[in-house]
């Protein structure tokens, strides 16, 4: 098999799907930039000093991880506004993806953030030939941790993919096996060598949508903006604001004894940590916001799909795969129940105890709203209906003129395993690379959410929430109250 075609040109190795092409079309006109998940990993005693073994170390490590994922090996490119296409790149130049840098500790903390910043909201550029994907590594120049900030482009891949290429380096970083594919900083992508192509999640999954699902969805999109006004569960005190988006961001962070008695006392409320998130997040906005400007709410969650689609046609676990293969879920919260919260908590005489009881009514409902959802399996899932939209340009120019429908997005990924090096501790071996803690952010998105709640916790660690916000759509006091409340509640609930 040739790299490239008979022309000269690389090698087309598929279109993208219907998810992709929405993605792609987000990133192509300034709509949504980069995501990024965050790690801080103990450096092993053992290792040589110096940067450049550090940055030998994660060479290798990030070279075995492309070769065993298709989606981090290749560009895209656009040939018509209703065809992008994945383009087979014969060789990764490291340099333009993996940066070490060493910082005065006492700049360490300003310059993480600058990293984590830009990671959001760095648009990524001449992906023809370069793929979408960045790895910024940060070390204190006394420390004995690196924080290594893996930044994608959200066509290739999802939060839970990004958690596993974080899963997947600790690995790599214990085993320090060498690629004979890689080249000094160069890998080298031999098509003999290269892993199937994954398939298009439209293709893996199979979306079967009925007819009164279909109708409402459209009537929901297609209706007159003059009606969309009146729709009181709409975001209209967040509208939307075209061109470049610089994100906004708050992050809480609860430590390993305060997440598990949240856990604990999850459970005894029937409830998840991603249902509560939603609850902090309505209470929280519901205290803020008057009834006039916000008389309800919609939020939305995010859903891992793998567990409908386990494997592909090659027989390939989808756990194992960087991919896209997530959708999202609604969830409506009316100016009835929305009335109710605001009567208890902003009562005269109200205490922390009203918060929490409406936390925790609004966390049960929201659970049974996604367990409902998950029972469905992939009937009248959302992301069937990208099926209908072939022009997403055409498509985002309407939808900029309409309010704005989501008031915030939950997207938590989980726990990151620290397996590998969890192993190794229990064989006696010497302390190795492990997982200390993770973070996990979303760029704003023009079109979509008015907060993005993201959370990520470490397997015998912690649990980190961030909020991010598109600036100038309103205060940013809101953002920051939003992002306070849930950090104070997180401990108060957790304690």
């Amino acid at each position: 098999m040739k790299t490239k075609s008979d022309t000269g040109h690389p090698r087309v190795l598929r279109k993208l799907g219907h998810l992709e092409s929405y993605l792609e079309c987000q990133h192509s006109k300034d709509l949504y930039r980069g995501t990024s998940l965050n790690c801080r990993y103990s450096i092993p005693p053992g290792l040589p000093s110096g940067l450049d073994a550090l940055q030998a170390c994660f060479d290798r490590a990030v070279a075995r991880i492309v070769l065993d994922q298709p989606m981090l090996q290749v560009g895209t490119r656009t040939e018509s506004p209703t065809r992008s296409v994945f383009l087979h790149v014969e060789e990764i130049d490291l340099a333009n993806h993996l940066e070490l840098r060493e910082v005065a500790d006492e700049d360490f903390q300003k310059a993480q953030e600058v990293s984590i910043r830009e990671g959001v909201d760095k648009k990524f550029k001449e992906l023809e030939t370069v793929p979408g994907w960045r790895v910024a590594i940060c070390k204190p120049s006394l420390g004995d941790f690196v924080e290594v900030n893996f930044i994608f482009h959200h066509t290739i891949t999802d939060g839970n993919g990004a958690k596993l290429f974080h899963e997947l380096l600790l690995k790599h970083l214990i085993s320090r096996t060498q690629p004979e594919e890689l080249e000094g900083r160069i890998i080298h992508l031999r098509p003999e060598n290269c892993q199937p192509f994954p398939l298009a999640m439209n293709v893996l999954c199979d979306f079967n949508l009925s007819g009164v699902f279909l109708l409402k969805q459209v009537w929901q999109e297609k209706r007159p903006v003059p009606v969309a006004m009146r729709d009181t569960l709409l975001a209209h005190w967040a509208p939307l604001k075209p061109g470049p988006a610089t994100t906004r961001r708050r992050t809480n962070r609860a430590d390993a004894g305060t997440l598990q008695r949240l856990l604990k006392t999850c459970r005894e409320n029937e409830t998840t940590v991603t249902a509560l998130m939603h609850a902090m997040c309505l209470v929280s906005l519901a205290g803020r916001l008057g009834r006039k400007e916000a008389p309800g709410f919609t939020g939305q969650s995010a859903l891992d799909l793998r567990r409908f689609a386990p494997v592909t046609p090659d027989g390939v676990s989808t756990h194992g795969l960087l991919h896209n293969i997530v959708s999202v879920m609604p969830h409506h919260f009316d100016e009835k129940y929305v009335d109710k919260i605001r009567d208890r908590i902003l009562r005269e005489e109200a205490t922390m105890v009203d918060t929490e009881v409406m936390i925790w009514d609004a966390a049960k409902i929201t659970r049974k709203q996604l367990k409902d959802r998950l029972s469905w399996g992939l009937k009248n899932e959302m992301q069937g209906l990208l099926r209908y939209v072939s022009d997403w340009e055409t498509e985002k120019k309407k939808r900029i003129k309409r309010p704005r429908e989501y008031a915030w997005l939950v997207s938590n990924i989980g726990v990151l395993k620290n397996d590998h090096a969890e192993a190794n501790a229990a064989n006696g071996e010497p302390r190795n690379w492990q997982i200390e803690q993770g973070q996990f952010s979303l760029g704003s998105e023009v079109t979509g959410c008015a907060f993005g709640v993201s959370a990520v916790g470490v397997e015998r660690g912690g649990l980190c929430i961030d909020v991010s916000w598109q600036a100038g759509i309103y205060d940013d006091s809101l953002g920051e109250g939003l992002a306070g409340d849930i950090g104070k509640w997180m401990k108060e609930l957790g304690r």
